[in-house]
């Protein structure tokens, strides 16, 4: 995931990983989305997956959808973000992992390869950018606030690891929440 963001990969790859593992999926294409009443809403790519899971903000439940009626949308970012309406007698299954705190690690892991890109690209700026005849990667300020970025995406980048290192144990809630809250700041 961090890898992909660092590229800008415009995929849903958190919400098709963790659909497919929920599914124990043999290759059909599965993403999540929020269940709303009888709606899942903002499923990404929803129009194209062959199951649309709806995560209950209140019991943590999912909701299986396969081939429902579909209402195309987007994001900001132009990305598909689609609303499923849910059929009567749909599957409902608890969900025995903690979803909302692997979907909140996905996004933490995202934003942190996203830091590490934007470090990279205003360390590319600043060597290439000259003036008054040098580069301003040479100006003690450049230099500072250069430094400022690379410690704030090095935390960042940890802060992730860290959640990541303790799935499957009992601080892994708490380790998620420290890792959104520090690649937030550092963001």
């Amino acid at each position: 995931l961090q890898v992909a963001a660092r590229h800008a990969a415009p995929l849903p790859l958190t919400e098709m990983l963790l659909a497919n593992r929920w599914l124990e999926s043999s290759g059909d294409t599965a993403t999540v989305g929020i269940l709303e009443g009888d709606r899942i809403t903002a499923a990404p790519w929803g129009r194209s997956a062959a199951t649309v899971l709806g995560l209950d903000l209140d019991t943590g439940e999912l909701v299986h959808v396969s081939g429902g009626q579909v209402t195309p949308g987007a994001n900001m970012a132009g990305e598909a973000r689609d609303d499923v309406r849910v059929p009567s007698g749909a599957v409902r299954t608890v969900q025995p992992e903690p979803a909302f705190e692997l979907i909140a690690l996905g996004r933490a892991v995202c934003m942190a390869g996203t830091l590490q890109r934007i470090l990279a690209l205003a360390l590319q700026y600043a060597n290439e950018r000259e003036q008054f005849g040098r580069s301003i990667s040479k100006f003690q300020a450049i230099q500072h606030n250069l430094a400022i970025m690379a410690g704030e995406v090095a935390a960042a980048s940890r802060a992730a690891d860290a959640a990541i290192d303790a799935i499957g144990s009992e601080r892994f809630g708490l380790e998620v929440a420290a890792a959104k809250s520090r690649i937030g700041e550092a963001a």
